[in-house]
């Protein structure tokens, strides 16, 4: 079996080069609905650059979406993350592992399996209508 070989990593666009990128993107196409002439001229601009100068950008941009944002020193950068509230009980007597009482699961009864050629209730109700008449 032969080795599937790496292609060569792409250079990662700079956060500048992919702004300036999607801003003429977005002039060119502005917001419009697209028609068939609008694809047309979609597919004509974007094949003005490179293979590779695409993939760079559109990972610069996943890399962007994707990083956290910045944390700052100050104290209230980040809110510390809040506890929800305690829920009420229902019995007033606490949870089951301090009273030792234990919850009662349900008990489920297997489904009946149809034999194999039995008559469909509806097809036996019509075969009773039939021979009572």
């Amino acid at each position: 079996m032969a080795r599937k070989t790496k292609k060569p990593a792409v250079q990662t666009a700079s956060s500048e080069n992919a702004l300036a990128f999607i801003q003429a993107l977005q002039k060119e196409f502005p917001g419009t609905r697209r028609t068939l002439i609008e694809k047309q001229r979609l597919r004509d601009f974007l094949g003005k650059f490179g293979n590779d100068e695409l993939r760079s950008v559109a990972r610069r941009v996943m890399i962007d979406i994707m990083k956290r944002p910045a944390r700052t020193i100050a104290s209230d950068g980040y809110a510390p993350p809040q506890s929800p509230p305690p829920s009420p009980s229902r019995e007033g007597g606490g949870s089951a592992a301090k009273t030792g009482k234990t919850k009662a699961k349900p008990t489920r009864r297997p489904k009946a399996k149809p034999a194999t050629g039995a008559a469909k209730p509806a097809a036996a109700r019509a075969r009773r209508k039939t021979a009572k008449s």
